[in-house]
């Protein structure tokens, strides 16, 4: 493999026509250079440069690799910038998957707080239901998931999976007055297996209370 180091003295030296101006350039000792550049040849298996009495030159193949090192050390320095500005928080992307009414309700305080303090963060938000967010937060599609779950019904997130519990939402549940469970003052989902199910976004007073689902945050572990 390349080495920046090497590279950057290459280009110096071509860019001089000699080692000492190379070597002042890059605040080194000659003798720091010129093994520098002998131990390039030796990785790359080819003559770099040319010594005379007038100065260096390079060879076929050391024009062309200095050619290259200006491209190469570029792109390290924007990947160093670049890595730099995400662990810090000032740049990189989010990828968000969220339930429906948490998208219309939780998210958008969350994204507008993180937009004030990582304004570099480029975010992406999916919606769908936790059946099927979890296994694409599984597979790596999502770097955070907003999921809810019912006590003792909820995905197996897995191995490498954090999860955080949010708060709790109460389930309200409509019977008619005279059903076999309409005086209990909680119900539970499993009394309710082999009933019909109506389902409305109005909300009203309940004549019974469902155990409450619960909203949860779900993201990768980091080792």
């Amino acid at each position: 493999m390349l080495n920046a180091t090497r590279l950057q003295i290459l280009r110096e030296v071509v860019a001089h026509g000699s080692f000492s101006a190379a070597a002042d350039a890059l605040s080194y000792s000659q003798s720091a250079v010129s093994q520098a550049v002998a131990t390039l040849e030796g990785e790359v298996g080819a003559k770099l440069i040319e010594r005379d009495r007038g100065g260096v030159l390079p060879t076929a193949a050391g024009a062309a690799l200095a050619q290259h090192a200006d491209g190469i050390l570029a792109r390290m320095d924007a990947a160093e910038t670049e890595v730099e500005a995400i662990a810090g928080g000032r740049g990189g992307r989010l990828r968000v998957a969220s339930f429906p009414t948490a998208g219309g309700t939780l998210l958008p305080r969350a994204i507008a707080s993180l937009r004030a303090s990582h304004p570099g963060v480029e975010l992406t938000l999916a919606e769908d239901e936790p059946e099927r967010i979890a296994p694409r937060l599984r597979a790596g599609e999502f770097d955070l998931a907003l999921l809810f779950e019912f006590p003792g019904v909820g995905e197996r997130l897995g191995a490498g999976l954090r999860r955080f519990e949010l708060l709790e939402d109460p389930l309200h549940l409509a019977l008619p007055a005279n059903h076999r469970l309409a005086r209990r003052r909680t119900v539970r989902l499993e009394d309710l297996r082999e009933e019909p199910w109506v389902q409305t976004a109005a909300t009203r007073p309940a004549s019974s209370r469902a155990s409450p689902s619960r909203a949860t945050t779900t993201r990768p572990s980091r080792a």
